[in-house]
């Protein structure tokens, strides 16, 4: 609990293309906006711990298909980890509408673990339900 409220500050609001979770360029995404409910990884190739939750978030995003979630290499997309201000890997956002009071959360965890992961998916999907 502490780690999600230390990193609750992380606060991103930005507008660009993005990549897809295999990495395919999308053009006019705009992530970040109220009415998404969006997980984005952003990783690099030569991360080791990295290469530890990449496979761990490929399974959660395939387990929770209504989550839309992105995967962004950083070295491949250097201009869209800038717009989110992305400065380690791994780091990985939100952006959700709760369902009971209708606030729009957004937010960035660095060095995320197996278990953010899966914590970050499960508040996603609980709250656009």
């Amino acid at each position: 609990m502490k780690v999600f409220l230390f990193n609750l500050f992380f606060l991103l609001f930005f507008t660009s293309s993005f990549v897809s979770a295999n990495d395919e360029k999308k053009e006019d995404h705009d992530y970040f906006k109220p009415d998404r409910f969006e997980v984005y990884y952003f990783k690099a190739s030569w991360c080791g711990y990295c290469k530890q939750v990449t496979p761990y978030f490929d399974e959660i995003s395939k387990e929770k298909p209504n989550v839309k979630s992105f995967k962004i290499d950083i070295d491949s997309n250097p201009d869209i980890a800038q717009k989110f201000n992305v400065r380690s890997v791994p780091t990985l956002c939100y952006s959700i509408v709760f369902s009971d009071t209708k606030e729009h959360k957004k937010s960035c965890f660095v060095g995320s673990t197996r278990d953010t992961v899966k914590k970050v998916f499960d508040l996603v999907d609980k709250n656009q339900q």
